[in-house]
This record gives structure tokens, sequence and C-alpha cells, in this order.
């Protein structure tokens, strides 16, 4: 069973809004989590499990299965984001900046 399966089980009866509340991320990190888009943290794992009165017990898979992962939108954009910082590291953009010239296609 993957994680995105059992996330919506054990979630049980709570809203998405409630259970996120509970584990401390937003209602739209959750919706990724459930839909196999974002893994969670280890951290937010270890909330899961407080709340729901479960072990936590983790499985490692092959090193090739997490790479062949495609990035999601907001992943993409923090790479192009970081590889932009490092071309132009004496001028004054901050990372904001440049999300928002992505965002705007003036990049």
């Amino acid at each position: 069973m993957e994680i995105a399966e059992v996330l919506k089980e054990l979630r049980g009866d709570m809203t998405k809004t409630e259970f996120s509340k509970v584990i401390g991320c937003s209602q739209s990190i959750l919706s990724m989590y459930e839909k196999g888009e974002r893994l969670p943290p280890i951290p937010t794992l270890q909330k899961i499990a407080d709340a729901t009165n479960t072990e936590l017990i983790i499985e490692f898979r092959e090193k090739e299965q997490v790479e062949n992962r495609e990035d999601t939108k907001e992943e993409k954009v923090d790479k192009e984001i970081k590889r932009l910082s490092k071309l132009i590291p004496k001028q004054k953009v901050t990372e904001e900046d440049m999300a928002e010239m992505i965002k705007n296609g003036e990049w």
C-alpha cells in the first residue's frame, strides 16, 4: 500500500482541513501527500503517527525509484531559482524576486 493510500485511510472521517491542522501543514500540501505528488518529511510522518495512534515504520526504497519520481511544479521552480541565483551572485535579486520574474515570464 502506497503512503498516499495510507494517509487517506488514517485521516478517516476528519476533513482535510481538520487533519492538516492536526499534523501542521496546509490543506494543499496534505492533498499533494494524498495524491502521491509529494512525500511527507519524516517529522510530518511522526505527527501523523502520533495523531492517529499508529506506529511509524519507514520503508526505504531503491534509489532508482526515488530518482525517477517527477518533480512537482513547485520543486521545478525552486530548482530553477537556485540555478539562476548561482548565475547572478553579484546582483541584488532575492529568490522571491526571481520567483516572481519566472512566474511572469520575465526570465
